[in-house]
C-alpha cells in the first residue's frame, strides 16, 4: 500500500489565484500537475524532461512566473526549464547539467530572470529568455546555500547559508546582496535562520531559533514566541512552513505540538493566534480566500487541502496514497513522557 500509491508534494497556487500546481511521483515517473484552484480535473503539465520532485514536505522543484503564464522547474537532467501554462513546448533556461544540479528557483518580480542554488553551494542567475548567459551571485564564503529569495521590490536577494562543521539547524545565517552591487553582507542570529521572506513594508519575516525554539519572527522579534517548533530542520530546500496573507496582516503557520501538527493563523499586529486545522501541514501558501497546504497525519493519507479563510472549511483537492488506506484501522497515537536517568524521553504510543 505504501509503494503502490503516489507521492504528492509542493502545492503552489498561481499568482493570479486561478490554478494550483503540485508535483506527483509514482514508481519511476514524476510530473508537475495543474488543476483549477477552486477544484476540478488534474492535468499533467510536464512531459519531458521530468521534474526533480521533492519527497514528503520538501520543495524546491518549481516556481511560478509572476504573470502565471509559465512555471520554471528543476529537472532530473540538472537544469532549469521554462514550461508554459496551460501547456506547450518547454525551453531550457540553465546549462549546468547533467553533472551539476540547479534547485529552488525563484523568478524576479518583473519576470525577466531566475535565480537558483547550484549543487547546494552556489547561487546563480539566468535570463528567462534562455540566451545562454549566466552570472554567479554568491561570493563563495559559505559551504552550503539554500532557498534564494528575491524581495517583492525586486532589488535584493537573500539566501540561507552555513559552514561546516555546523549543520543548518546548528548555526545558519542570511546572506544578502542587492542586484546593483551596493550591498553585500551577512546577518547572524543566535542559532539557525531559515525561510527568509519580507512583509509588505519591506521588513523581514522568517523562522529562527534564538530562544531554542524555531519560532516565526518579524525581524529579530518573535511574532509568536512559544515552546513549539514552527518549522522542520533544513534537511532539504523549499520548505514553506508559513505564508503571508495577501494583505500582509496575517500569517498562516505550522506548529508541532509534542509531535502532533496544527495549522494556525497569527495576527501580525496583535500576535494573537487562532487555529485553522489539525494534522501535520507543510508547503503552506495563501492565495486570496484560500490557504493551501499539504496535510497528513497518523490516520490521514497525504492530501492537498484548501481552507476557506472566512469559514475555515477544509476542502480536499488531491489525495496521494491508494484508497485501501481509507479502510485501514489505524490508531491515533498519544504522547507519553518517560523519565530515565534524569532525562525526560518523549515518545508517541500506538495502542
Amino acid at each position: 500500500m505504501c509503494l503502490s500509491g503516489r507521492d504528492l508534494a509542493e502545492p503552489r497556487p498561481s499568482p493570479d489565484g486561478a490554478t494550483l500546481a503540485f508535483t506527483v511521483r509514482w514508481e519511476t515517473a514524476a510530473a508537475i500537475v495543474t488543476m483549477p484552484l477552486g477544484g476540478g480535473p488534474e492535468r499533467i503539465l510536464t512531459t519531458a524532461p521530468q521534474p526533480a520532485v521533492a519527497r514528503g514536505f520538501g520543495g524546491g522543484c518549481f516556481t511560478w512566473t509572476p504573470d502565471s503564464r509559465a512555471i520554471v522547474y528543476a529537472a532530473r537532467d540538472g537544469d532549469l526549464w521554462l514550461q508554459p501554462v496551460p501547456g506547450g513546448v518547454p525551453h531550457r533556461v540553465s546549462t549546468v547539467g547533467p553533472d551539476r544540479a540547479a534547485e529552488a528557483p525563484v523568478v524576479s518580480p518583473d519576470g525577466t530572470f531566475v535565480v537558483a542554488a547550484v549543487d547546494q553551494a552556489e547561487v546563480w542567475r539566468w535570463p528567462l529568455d534562455g540566451d545562454g548567459s549566466r552570472e554567479r551571485l554568491d561570493d563563495g564564503s559559505a559551504d552550503f546555500v539554500f532557498d534564494p529569495f528575491i524581495t517583492t521590490c525586486g532589488t535584493t536577494l537573500v539566501w540561507q547559508a552555513w559552514n561546516v562543521p555546523d549543520m543548518a539547524w546548528d548555526s545558519s545565517r542570511v546572506q544578502r546582496m542587492t542586484f546593483d552591487g551596493e550591498v553585500r553582507d551577512d546577518f547572524r542570529g543566535q542559532g539557525a535562520i531559515q525561510q527568509m521572506r519580507n512583509m509588505p513594508d519591506g521588513s523581514g519575516i522568517c523562522v529562527r531559533d534564538d530562544t531554542g525554539w524555531l519560532n516565526l519572527s518579524c525581524g529579530e522579534v518573535p511574532l509568536v514566541a512559544e515552546p513549539f517548533e514552527h518549522a522542520e530542520p533544513s534537511w532539504s530546500m523549499g520548505q514553506r512552513s508559513f505564508a503571508l496573507s495577501p494583505g500582509g496582516d496575517r500569517v498562516a503557520f505550522t506548529r508541532n505540538e509534542h509531535g502532533f501538527g496544527r495549522l494556525c493563523v497569527a495576527d501580525v499586529v496583535t500576535g494573537s493566534v487562532s487555529e485553522v486545522g489539525r494534522g501535520v501541514h507543510g508547503q503552506v501558501s495563501w492565495s486570496d480566500r484560500w490557504i493551501v497546504a499539504l496535510r497528513s497525519g497518523a490516520r490521514t493519507p497525504t492530501q492537498i487541502v484548501a481552507y476557506d479563510v472566512g469559514t475555515l472549511e477544509r476542502r480536499v483537492l488531491a489525495v496521494g496514497p491508494v484508497t485501501a488506506w481509507d479502510a485501514a484501522d489505524l490508531p491515533e497515537p498519544e504522547p507519553v513522557e518517560v523519565e530515565h536517568d534524569g532525562t525526560t524521553l518523549h515518545a508517541r504510543r500506538y495502542v
